[in-house]
């Protein structure tokens, strides 16, 4: 009688389903995901198995970090431009790359938002304008100027040091994703059924903003030295007046938008985020072109 083969033991395997690998990451990485598949159009391996609505819901505090990440892309498009091209054109060609990399999100809503707060409307009424996919005269004088002043600014900061220019990207696109942030915490979202935002996104505090705005803001300063000390054509007096200056602008300026925001809407949606953010990008670019016109 032959005796019976021992079963080998076999060897557990885990399968795990998409819903199951998300709880084996780290969460804030996946809240990192989803910031920048928010902000963004990079390429997201893997987002719509590993992302869920807690993790688009709660990545806010990492938008200033996809405005640096966006800030240093576009810095590098702006050394690679002006190594090969005039000014003027490789000005343009870094906003149109960035436009292209974010989705012109930002712009978009700030067009919408320009429709909506100076149309003299009620606040329902301006709610309504906001969604009109169909642009107006103020969205589009909006928008056209936006750009004009954008490209203007970068190519006065240029003309003194594009080593200043890429700090003043990556400053003021970091800094800008700080400013919606203001709105979320001291404005209601305006509940539309239609729009994703008040189920998207949870409301900060401003302990919390604030507390993201300085370590950003350190960061900031950080970079500036490692400037100072790399590039020859940069001062550490200018690149430290040039931050300052933007921070503070950019804040005046964003605490003006969300009181007019306050006071005509009451409320805001992603069209008041892409507002104020645009303003606030635009407030750091005056700052450091401000500097460098007092330091010709």
């Amino acid at each position: 009688m032959t005796n019976k083969l021992r079963q080998q033991p076999k060897t557990a395997t885990l399968h795990l389903l998409p819903s199951e690998t998300v709880k084996f990451m780290p969460s804030y990485y996946l809240h990192f995901k989803a910031a920048l598949m928010m902000l963004t159009r990079l390429p997201i391996l893997d987002a719509k198995q590993q992302l869920q609505q807690q993790h688009f819901k709660n990545c806010w505090p990492f938008f200033p970090t996809v405005g640096f990440i966006i800030g240093f892309l576009s810095a590098g498009l702006l050394i690679i431009c002006t190594a090969v091209l005039p000014l003027m054109p490789a000005t343009i060609i870094t906003l149109l790359g960035t436009a292209l990399l974010t989705g012109a999100i930002h712009e978009d809503g700030f067009a919408d938002a320009c429709d909506g707060l100076f149309s003299g409307k009620a606040t329902d009424q301006a709610f309504e304008i906001m969604k009109d996919s169909r642009l107006g005269t103020f969205g589009v004088l909006g928008l056209l100027f936006n750009t004009l002043l954008k490209a203007c600014l970068l190519f006065s900061i240029c003309q003194y040091s594009v080593a200043l220019a890429c700090l003043a990207l990556i400053s003021s696109h970091c800094i800008a994703r700080c400013a919606p942030l203001l709105l979320m915490a001291t404005l209601s979202a305006h509940s539309d059924k239609n729009s994703k935002l008040s189920n998207n996104l949870a409301q900060p505090s401003l302990t919390n903003i604030t507390l993201i705005f300085i370590i950003y803001s350190a960061g900031l300063y950080l970079c500036a030295l490692l400037y100072t000390q790399t590039m020859a054509d940069v001062t550490a007096f200018n690149t430290y007046s040039a931050i300052s200056v933007s921070l503070l602008l950019a804040m005046a300026c964003s605490y003006g938008v969300k009181i007019t925001i306050a006071k005509k809407l009451a409320f805001y949606n992603g069209d008041c985020l892409g507002f104020i953010e645009q303003i606030a990008e635009i407030s750091m670019l005056i700052g450091f072109a401000s500097v460098v016109f007092h330091s010709l």
